[in-house]
């Protein structure tokens, strides 16, 4: 058995391909984090190198991207797509701390979900260091302003104000009330590009509340608009570039947007788009949402974690399909004492925490 330090990340691999029927036998590739250690099981070996490794920094209470984003992932990034994904939480302690950051600087691909954070100066240098070497960026609803809290920051910790329009070529200044209905359509001016194809030019609804960020920056190409009634036409969906590198920003990403499929498709074509590749005509699997279960996490500390594969989350220990503590659940036999926050594994018993809300 071979250990080596591993930065706090939550990282899922596609194993499906390569797993048989679940039992210990037909484990044939996964990586488990135990500790601050990824434990290598015999006969295991990680990801091809070619594999697109996409990173998540997550971090807003509002719009429960820490469930809808691996949800995605897991439907198609993971399945469809076969990328190696790795999820960075904020501390539920400390919103301005995002154990795990680190693991940017492998990533193929950064997906910002954060509101009005500040980080501490060598973090936010990792994130800028990823977009200084036009590396791709795909920013969900609040990255437009994910680094700005109003000059309300701890010492030690940095802002970056002007995110919006230097990164994403945005301008948002706030957003219209939460409780109308916004109509969101293709432009016809982007109805060629690659990251609308195969999405329906249909006009759509969805809720929330549509952001008010005109005027785009003149480098954008804007793909998709909003309205709400008796108000100015918004941007909610374009691309930027940044250093050479690609950008995506959409400023849709409520919950019940990840039940759409249009905007499944878009996001999806998103991702192709921002790693240089064609998202291609074919109409794939993952416009709507599963019902399956994510695959269980193991995890130590508030963020560690890697996905095993066909494994269920109470047959690590007793959570919910997000890998959650379910709270008043009784610890099962062989499972972890659930007000201890620890778990249990066959012949493998370390002590950990269960990851929390960001």
């Amino acid at each position: 058995m071979r250990e080596s330090r591993v930065d706090t990340a939550t990282v899922f691999d596609d194993g499906e391909s390569t797993m048989s029927p679940m039992s210990n036998r037909g484990i044939r590739r996964a990586l488990l984090v135990v500790g601050v250690f990824v434990v290598q099981l015999p006969g295991v070996c990680s990801c091809p190198a070619a594999t697109p490794h996409v990173v998540f920094l997550i971090g807003e209470r509002e719009y429960e991207t820490r469930k809808t984003l691996p949800a995605f992932a897991r439907d198609v990034l993971i399945r469809q797509l076969k990328y190696r994904c790795s999820f960075v939480h904020a501390d539920p302690k400390d919103g301005n701390s995002f154990p795990g950051i680190q693991a940017i600087k492998n990533a193929d691909l950064l997906v910002l979900s954060v509101r009005r954070r500040a980080l501490p100066a060598p973090d936010l240098a990792v994130v800028r260091q990823h977009l200084a070497a036009g590396r791709p960026l795909l920013g969900i609803r609040t990255a437009s302003h994910a680094f700005d809290t109003r000059g309300k920051h701890p010492a030690g910790h940095q802002e970056w104000q002007k995110f919006d329009p230097e990164v994403l070529g945005g301008h948002y200044v706030g957003h219209h009330g939460n409780k109308l209905v916004t109509t969101v359509q293709v432009l016809p001016s982007a109805k060629s590009h690659p990251i609308l194809e195969g999405v329906d030019g249909k006009p759509f609804a969805v809720g929330g509340s549509l952001y008010r960020v005109n005027p785009l920056k003149k480098s954008c190409v804007a793909l998709l608009s909003g309205r709400v009634d008796g108000k100015p036409v918004e941007p909610v969906a374009w691309t930027h570039s940044y250093r050479g590198g690609r950008v995506f920003y959409t400023s849709l990403g409520h919950p019940k947007d990840f039940q759409l499929p249009a905007f499944r498709r878009m996001l999806r074509n998103a991702f192709v788009w921002s790693l240089g590749k064609k998202p291609g005509a074919k109409k794939p699997d993952g416009d709507k949402p599963t019902a399956a279960k994510t695959p269980a996490r193991v995890f130590s500390g508030p963020q560690v974690g890697e996905v095993l594969p066909k494994f269920t989350a109470e047959r690590v220990f007793d959570g919910d399909p997000m890998g959650r503590q379910v709270r008043g659940r009784p610890a099962r036999k062989g499972h972890a004492n659930e007000e201890e926050r620890s778990f249990a594994l066959p012949g493998v018993l370390r002590r950990g925490q269960v990851e929390p809300s960001a």
